[in-house]
């Protein structure tokens, strides 16, 4: 039963009117009409008078059920928070741990009222021992909601107690956590970023090489995947019929290489697409012989500045199997075949050919 409903009938069957009702609560006749048509809600500070006044308890006026709307939840936590407010923390504890006992089957409701009460901990001017009393019981929920069949709530869970767990000195039990964590985690990949915490136990153990390995190889994923997007948003640009906008996001494609330390040679690759579609030959041809010169110096990673402690061997194979198969598709596809009677694409084609023989005969010697 909604609860304008809820309102109306229990008014009636106290034999109030709604003008009464409205001076008991220090509201206007309308408003209260409004709340039984539906078209408002009763401001969030009354709901406790107004539920003494119709007799009910809070369960009976927010109609709550076995499974609870995400807007019951929202307005069961902005409830607590103004008897935060109003009486204190522990009042809202106190009353949190009565409608978990209502409830003690919705991980939905301790999860939501958890992160609730952890943040008006956070602010609280409590003493020291009555934080840690409080703290030691949304510890103790975290706890519960780890072991939850569902991955959100679960993870949620971890991240918090990962933290926890971090901010009082315990990094053992904050790397068995996150150990136990996927690496990643779709459903609150920005809330509960795994990286992060790592990242956080990293510094706190004065291990700042590895946090900065790791963040480099991050940052390396996240990089590449900018250049992917922004080379098929070129695309997309291009066919939707914005040329201009392809032309500038190639441009920021180019420049995004150079400020990010990439191989240069990929920096040409959306210039070169947007050059291919209206067959430029004066801009195809200078692009090409860049990607030429630029594939032939392999990317050291080792000297950049944020990617120098993920620098290895197994990056050079890549780049020089990325470079063949890059000389191959000049060499081969027929998309190039409108350029072949050039002097100057002979010419590319020659160097092509010479580049992908040495290094076939590098890899048989």
């Amino acid at each position: 039963m909604p609860m304008n409903i809820v309102i109306q009938e229990k008014r009636r069957e106290l034999g109030l009117t709604q003008e009464q009702l409205a001076q008991y609560l220090g509201v206007s006749t309308p408003a209260v009409s409004k709340w039984e048509k539906g078209i408002t809600c009763p401001d969030i500070a009354i709901l406790p008078s107004l539920a003494r006044l119709l007799k009910i308890d809070l369960n009976t006026l927010f109609c709550f059920h076995e499974e609870l709307t995400q807007q019951e939840l929202s307005d069961f936590c902005n409830l607590l928070k103004v008897t935060a407010e109003e009486s204190g923390v522990a009042a809202a504890f106190d009353r949190a741990e009565e409608m978990m006992r209502s409830y003690p089957n919705n991980e939905s409701l301790m999860l939501n009222v958890t992160l609730s009460l952890d943040g008006m901990l956070q602010l609280s001017d409590l003493s020291d021992s009555e934080r840690t009393n409080l703290f030691s019981k949304t510890e103790a929920w975290y706890r519960h909601l780890s072991e939850s069949g569902e991955s959100m709530t679960r993870n949620v869970a971890n991240y918090m107690l990962v933290n926890r767990y971090i901010d009082r000195g315990d990094l053992e039990q904050a790397q068995d956590v996150l150990d136990s964590m996927p690496d990643r985690n779709t459903v609150i990949e920005d809330y509960a970023d795994k990286l992060m915490l790592q990242v956080k136990i990293y510094m706190k153990q004065d291990r700042a090489a590895d946090a900065a390995k790791e963040l480099e190889q991050a940052l390396l994923t996240g990089i590449n995947k900018v250049q992917m997007y922004l080379l098929k948003l070129a695309d997309a640009e291009l066919a939707a019929g914005e040329p201009d906008k392809s032309k500038h996001i190639a441009q920021v494609h180019q420049d995004m290489v150079k400020l990010f330390e990439l191989w240069e040679c990929s920096a040409f690759a959306a210039a070169l697409s947007l050059a291919m579609e209206f067959k430029d030959k004066e801009q195809i041809l200078p692009l090409l012989q860049g990607i030429l010169r630029t594939a032939q110096e392999p990317w050291d990673m080792s000297v950049t500045c944020l990617y120098h402690r993920i620098a290895g061997t197994e990056k050079k194979a890549v780049d020089k199997a990325m470079t063949s198969a890059l000389l191959h598709s000049v060499a081969q596809y027929a998309e190039y075949d409108f350029l072949r009677d050039d002097p100057r694409f002979q010419n590319i084609l020659e160097e092509c050919n010479q580049i992908l023989t040495r290094d076939f005969q590098s890899i048989e010697a």
